[in-house]
């Protein structure tokens, strides 16, 4: 069913907030992030009627175009900076090991062929994102929980939409669906490659996966089957709450992958994370 103009307006105002924190995170400025926000909404109003409600939540089909405003800002930022430093009088340019500013370090193609040290530092940081990525999903977990990890913590569902949407689906599409979704959020070739071994993983049976045998005992009577052919609702227990346990799930990867940042305190990765403040857990699902 086509969106309206009055709807239209309606989630824009919804979203709205979030949007810019959503900028802010990443830029650490409250005006530059409100002026991005502004930014996204003109792209997303003529693609507005685009909007399948059962492919995704509104805010993660306004990231895509977020994503975009974000790179084209720290894209400006890099040439800017790179400017300055051409027209600095000898001798006083920035040092090779300075940072770009807060956020500038995405965008690949930002700083030109002329500057490959910029080019490495854009490099890196997209290593960073796509480290952090791997870690989720490679935790010592099994796959339902980064599963329910990734669509709540990476496509921003609920677990109340996770359960309502995606009980009766296989471990296997609900992979196919988080890469998918995930790779139109940060469109990097390393992100294929990241859900690799939990693809793999997925043609085992349970009882094969090397994990801690207190996180696959409630799970014994699933253990002679190959873990992508069950559904989420495999995994629900009569006596608990589906959401809640959808909460539980995502909410043991995150710490597992947390836990795993804390013993690589001193690691170029966990430095980043914790500047940006990636590395926060979310606490109040909604």
């Amino acid at each position: 069913m086509p969106i309206d103009q009055a709807e239209a307006h309606r989630l824009i105002e919804t979203h709205q907030q979030r949007l810019v924190r959503w900028f802010y995170a990443r830029i650490r400025d409250r005006d530059t992030a409100a002026d991005l926000a502004q930014r996204t909404w003109v792209e997303v109003l003529p693609r507005i009627h685009t909007f399948d409600s059962t492919l995704g939540s509104f805010f993660t089909f306004t990231k895509v175009w977020a994503l975009f405003a974000l790179k084209r800002h720290w894209a400006e930022t890099a040439r800017q900076r790179y400017r300055a430093e051409e027209d600095a009088p000898a001798g006083g340019g920035v040092d090779e090991g300075d940072d770009l500013p807060e956020g500038g370090r995405i965008d690949q193609g930002a700083a030109g062929e002329a500057h490959p040290n910029r080019i490495a530092e854009l490099v890196e940081a997209s290593e960073m994102h796509i480290e952090l990525l791997r870690r989720a999903l490679t935790c010592k977990r099994l796959p339902h929980e980064i599963i329910a990890f990734g669509i709540v913590k990476l496509l921003d569902w609920t677990p109340r939409r996770v359960v309502a949407d995606l009980s009766d689906t296989s471990l296997d599409n609900a992979a196919a669906f988080l890469e998918s979704e995930y790779f139109r959020n940060v469109p990097l070739p390393e992100v294929r490659e990241a859900f690799q071994p939990l693809r793999a993983g997925l043609a085992h049976i349970i009882a094969s996966y090397d994990i801690d045998a207190r996180i696959s005992r409630p799970y014994t009577h699933l253990a002679e089957r190959v873990a992508a052919t069950t559904v989420l609702r495999d995994y629900y227990p009569a006596e608990d709450d589906p959401e809640v346990l959808v909460t539980r799930w995502w909410a043991a990867v995150n710490r597992a992958v947390r836990n795993d940042l804390l013993r690589l305190s001193a690691g170029r990765l966990a430095e980043w994370l914790h500047e940006r403040g990636l590395a926060q857990e979310r606490t109040n699902p909604k």
